[in-house]
């Protein structure tokens, strides 16, 4: 019995140090490795290339993080936007740093961060057809395309929409419209705020309407000690550096 009670002890023991090495797996992984591996699409203003170099909002937020908690540098990983839990998971990446939204199914497959911008869905057509367009009844029978795996997506299933053009990127979801190989386009208003309309890099197209309102989070593995450092790290700049990255790119703290 004393031998069985001691077997017993010695394999609690054991897996409650397997488990507080998975908590430290992350951060000390990532400082042995010298980098972060951030994945992330294109998505101004987030994250996108300018003269040859990652710039945005969430490419500042990554290096400050990586930097000031962690002491290391940041490398992107450019990502397809739909397997982005699957290159989570496989380690390709750290983490998805990219615009994300916290959703229920970010959070089953994913450790995520506390929400640090907010965000909405956006109907976004040719202009010279937008104020033909008030809600979802006028749209019902528009082709819409929006980027695979988005929360975009999740919207359109949601609210019933049939007549659906999956893209690899909003960028591709946008250029649809212009194409003429779909109506309209549903994408993150923070891209449509930097993109499109007159004076902007698509001045063909207008906003039409909010879908629904949402927030932006960080997601990490499932465990991973990182999504708690960003978490205090946020709560350490949210009134300073992070409020002045915010008004930087035109966007709203959550």
């Amino acid at each position: 019995m004393k031998k069985l009670l001691a077997i017993i002890l010695s394999l609690i023991m054991l897996f409650s140090f397997v488990g507080c090495g998975e908590r430290d797996y992350d951060s000390q992984e990532v400082k042995k490795a010298g980098k972060l591996l951030v994945g992330v699409t294109q998505f101004a203003p987030m994250n996108y290339i300018e003269n040859g170099e990652w710039t945005g909002f969430d490419t500042e937020f990554a290096r400050l993080f990586a930097k000031e908690k962690l002491g290391v540098e940041v490398e992107f990983v450019e990502i397809v936007w739909d397997e982005k839990f699957k290159v989570l998971e496989d380690y390709t990446v750290d983490c998805i740093w990219n615009g994300m939204t916290n959703s229920e199914e970010a959070n089953k497959k994913a450790s995520v961060s506390d929400a640090y911008l907010r965000n909405a869905q956006m109907l976004v057509t040719k202009a010279e057809l937008a104020g033909n367009y008030k809600d979802g009844y006028d749209i019902r029978n528009l082709k819409l395309a929006v980027e695979k795996g988005s929360a975009a997506e999740e919207c359109l299933v949601r609210t019933g929409y049939k007549d659906v053009a999956f893209k690899q990127t909003q960028i591709a979801a946008v250029e649809s419209v212009i194409n003429g190989q779909a109506d309209g386009a549903v994408v993150d208003v923070t891209l449509v705020n930097a993109m499109i309309g007159e004076g902007k890099k698509y001045p063909q197209l207008a906003k039409v309407f909010d879908f629904s309102s949402e927030v932006y989070s960080v997601a990490f593995r499932q465990g991973s000690d990182l999504t708690e450092m960003l978490n205090d790290f946020i709560d350490e700049i949210r009134d300073e550096e992070l409020l002045q990255l915010a008004n930087k790119y035109g966007l709203t703290l959550a």
